[in-house]
């Protein structure tokens, strides 16, 4: 099932509007998020993962089966259109995801929930955005489109990671420029966000110097952030 919330779409699956997420930044893309009050995405061709956005072997004879030769060069032409803002689904910070995507000294860290980082996004911004947990897959038995309860839909592959990811817990915010074409589409795209709406609280990295908060919490309340700063307790 898909709910349709403002211009958003959003797929249930398995979460709770309120499950809380987390998103891990570097102290400049921080800076970044607070100066432009907006979320960056990045083109899914540039993700590390060599699968993202591939079909499995079910998908692929699916797809054969209605149109041979349809599947040659479907991946490399929505790689280059879809955009994706990561998010990971926890009830509490984790280490790994500090040390990974952050720094455990100077990182920092933005707690929000499903329902925030749906409601934050601009209501006047039309470009359709899709929401949804992460589904990880076999690509050699599954076929991606579980996501989408058995109907054969090309959103699915940009929501599927392999097993060895499933740590990640990832949610995802997507946007597919169906209008664009491969050889001219930019890195990446921002889209507007409420910061007072989507973030919940702020949280600063676990072996960060004592006045490190103090220093994040200033920061924010220039920006106009009410915003309670808390240390990880990692």
């Amino acid at each position: 099932r898909k709910w349709k919330i403002r211009n958003y779409r959003y797929t249930k699956l398995k979460n709770s509007d309120n499950q809380k997420i987390w998103h891990y930044f570097s102290l400049s893309k921080f800076l970044a998020l607070l100066s432009s009050s907006s979320l960056y995405m990045c083109r899914q061709d540039k993700f590390d993962d060599s699968f993202e956005g591939a079909l499995t072997q079910k998908d692929e004879a699916f797809f054969e089966s209605k149109s041979a030769g349809v599947t040659k060069g479907m991946r490399r032409d929505a790689l280059g259109c879809t955009y994706s803002n990561r998010w990971t689904r926890s009830d509490v910070d984790e280490y790994a995801l500090w040390s990974s995507y952050a720094s455990l000294k100077d990182g920092v860290a933005v707690q929000s929930t499903v329902l925030r980082l749906i409601t934050a996004l601009d209501p006047d911004d039309k470009r359709a955005v899709y929401v949804s947990n992460v589904q990880y897959i076999d690509y050699e038995t599954d076929y991606s489109f579980q996501l989408t309860k058995g109907i054969a839909n090309m959103i699915a592959p940009h929501f599927s990671k392999r097993p060895y990811f499933k740590s990640e817990k990832e949610l995802r915010a997507m946007y597919w420029d169906t209008d664009g074409r491969y050889s001219s589409t930019p890195e990446g795209l921002l889209f507007k966000v409420d910061l007072n709406e989507l973030i919940e609280f702020v949280y600063v990295a676990p072996f960060s110097m004592p006045q490190y908060r103090d220093i994040i919490e200033d920061l924010i309340m220039k920006y106009g952030l009410g915003k309670e700063v808390i240390k990880s307790g990692i």
